[in-house]
C-alpha cells in the first residue's frame, strides 16, 4: 500500500511515526490540545475504518467544523470528534493506531511528545519537537491498551460522556514508564453554545464602555478665555473649550 506523504526515516518530516508500508489501519485515535487541517488530510490519507479526534474542551468550534469537513472527503471512514475536559487544559498529544497486518493479526502504534495535531509539528520544517514512538504488544501493555479502548468507547458514544481513569505507572520497556492523564469525554455538539465551557475557561467578558473623563483633567477657570486668537491658541494645543 502506498502512502508517499508518510516518507521514510530519512526524511524530515515526522509522518513516517504515523504509517507502516504494509499493514491497514483500523482505527486511529487522536489526543491533542490543537488542531490543523493539512495535518488531517495526511491522517485520512490512511483510511482507517475509525478515526477518533479527542480536543480540549477549550477549542473553537471552527476545529470541530474543520475535521467534520474534511470526512466528508472520506465517507468510508468513520469520525468521531469528541470533546476532552480536565481542570485545566488536555494538553496531552497522544496518537494511536490499531493495525490489521494482511495476515489478519492485530498490531499497535502508540505515538506521544509534545508535538500537537498539527502541520507545524509534524512536517519538521516548523517547530523543534520530541516525539517518541512504541510498538505496543497485548502482553506487555494491557493497561496502555486499556486505556486507548476506554477513551474510544466515550467517544463512540451517543452522545460522547464518560470519565477516562488515569494510568499512574504503565511499563514501556525496562526502565521505561508512561502516566496517562484522567480525561472527560464530552459531546462536541453545539460547543459554541456551551456557556460552561466558557465560565471553566475562565472567560467571562462583558462589553467595554470606556469613561469619558479618563485621561482628562477638568480645570475651572476663573473667567472665559476670551474667543478670537487666544482661544485658538488653546484649541491648537488640544484644550477642549467649555461654558457653563
Amino acid at each position: 500500500m502506498t502512502r508517499p506523504y508518510l516518507g521514510d526515516s530519512q526524511n524530515i518530516d515526522h509522518y513516517d511515526l504515523l504509517g507502516h508500508p504494509v499493514w491497514k489501519a483500523k482505527s486511529v485515535l487522536i489526543i491533542s490540545p490543537y488542531v490543523e487541517r493539512e495535518f488531517f488530510k495526511n491522517i485520512f490519507k490512511l483510511k482507517p475504518a475509525t478515526l477518533t479526534v479527542i480536543i480540549d474542551d477549550g477549542c473553537r468550534s471552527d476545529d470541530v467544523t474543520m475535521i467534520q469537513n474534511l470526512a466528508q472527503r472520506w465517507p468510508q471512514v468513520r469520525v468521531n470528534v469528541a470533546l476532552g475536559s480536565a481542570p485545566g487544559l488536555v494538553h496531552a498529544k497522544i496518537f494511536y493506531i490499531e493495525w490489521r497486518t494482511p495476515e489478519g493479526h492485530c498490531r499497535h502504534t502508540f505515538v506521544f511528545g509534545s508535538g500537537n495535531a498539527t502541520r507545524q509539528a509534524f512536517d519538521g520544517n516548523f517547530n523543534a519537537e520530541s516525539i517518541c514512538k512504541v510498538r505496543l504488544t497485548a502482553a506487555k501493555h494491557s493497561a496502555i491498551l486499556d486505556w486507548t479502548k476506554d477513551v474510544l468507547t466515550a467517544a463512540a458514544a451517543n452522545p460522547p460522556s464518560g470519565k477516562i481513569a488515569p494510568v499512574r505507572n504503565a511499563e514501556l520497556a525496562n526502565g521505561i514508564s508512561i502516566r496517562l492523564p484522567s480525561i472527560t469525554i464530552k459531546d462536541a455538539v453545539n460547543k459554541a453554545d456551551n456557556f460552561d465551557l466558557w465560565l471553566q475557561r475562565g472567560y467571562l467578558l462583558s462589553s467595554y464602555k470606556p469613561d469619558s473623563r479618563f485621561m482628562r483633567i477638568q480645570v475651572p477657570l476663573r473667567k472665559k478665555i476670551p474667543s478670537g486668537t487666544t482661544g485658538k491658541i488653546f484649541k491648537n494645543q488640544g484644550f477642549k473649550l467649555h461654558s457653563k
